[in-house]
C-alpha cells in the first residue's frame, strides 16, 4: 500500500513543481465587491484554490457525519437479548393434533 501511495505521489507532486515553475507570472487578482486588488503568482492562485477546496470539502464531510450521529451522546444500542435457556428451547415437534 506504502509502495502504491508513493507511486501515485511522487509524479503528482513532480506535476505540482513543474506547474509552479512554469507559471511564475504574477495575475491580478480582485475581489470586484471591495477595493482589493492583488498581485500573486499563478501558481499561488492555483494552490490556494485547491486548499481551499479540500478545507471545505473536509468540513462537508465532517458535518455530515457529524448530522449522521446519534442526537443524544449518550446514545447507545440497546442491550442484546439473552438468549433462551436450553431448557426452555424444545428439542421436538408436538404431536399433531387429531
Amino acid at each position: 500500500m506504502r509502495l502504491l501511495v508513493w507511486i501515485v505521489l511522487a509524479p503528482l507532486g513532480l506535476l505540482a513543481v513543474a506547474f509552479a515553475v512554469a507559471n511564475r507570472a504574477p495575475v491580478v487578482v480582485s475581489l470586484d465587491p471591495l477595493p482589493i486588488r492583488l498581485a500573486l503568482p499563478l501558481y499561488l492562485v492555483v494552490f490556494a484554490a485547491l486548499f481551499v477546496g479540500l478545507i471545505l470539502g473536509w468540513i462537508v464531510t465532517r458535518v455530515s457525519l457529524w448530522r449522521r450521529a446519534p442526537k443524544r451522546v449518550g446514545a447507545e444500542t440497546p442491550p442484546a437479548r439473552s438468549p433462551a435457556p436450553r431448557e426452555a428451547i424444545p428439542t421436538a415437534l408436538p404431536p399433531p393434533a387429531a
